[in-house]
């Protein structure tokens, strides 16, 4: 889920540990998704084994949006999992053009890395995709 506002995690997660806490100051906005333990009564879609993963991305006008929202949104790249990130819409599958609500087009190059991926618990942290940001 992408989240426009730090005060938006209460909405989705049942904990916020301290680990999380220090990996959100430093890296938000920004290329980590955090999985957090899921609150009760989330849809099933949006929720692992794991939890429920956040992000608040670092792209300002999505940001404002999700901002004006007041609610995380369902978010994903476009790509197939187990594939090379799809970074041109000329090269979007024909499925995901139907299956989506809509798709942000921008001018803004990204990197061909995704996003790293982190699940955070009272236990500790779990790198569970390495991406461009490296987490210390």
């Amino acid at each position: 889920l992408l989240i426009g506002d730090i005060s938006q995690i209460s909405l989705i997660a049942s904990k916020l540990p301290p680990k999380a806490v220090s990996i959100i100051n430093r890296y938000w906005p920004g290329g980590v998704t955090i999985i957090l333990p899921a609150k009760k009564g989330l849809p099933k879609y949006i929720v692992s084994e794991q939890g429920v993963g956040l992000r608040m991305p670092n792209h300002k006008p999505l940001l404002n949006m999700l901002k004006v929202l007041g609610e995380p949104i369902a978010a994903t790249s476009i790509n197939i999992s187990g594939e090379k990130p799809i970074t041109d819409l000329s090269h979007l599958p024909a499925k995901f053009a139907l299956s989506v609500d809509y798709v942000w087009e921008t001018q803004k190059k990204f990197r061909n890395v995704p996003s790293t991926v982190v699940a955070v618990s009272e236990n500790g942290i779990k790198i569970i995709r390495q991406g461009h940001v490296k987490i210390k």
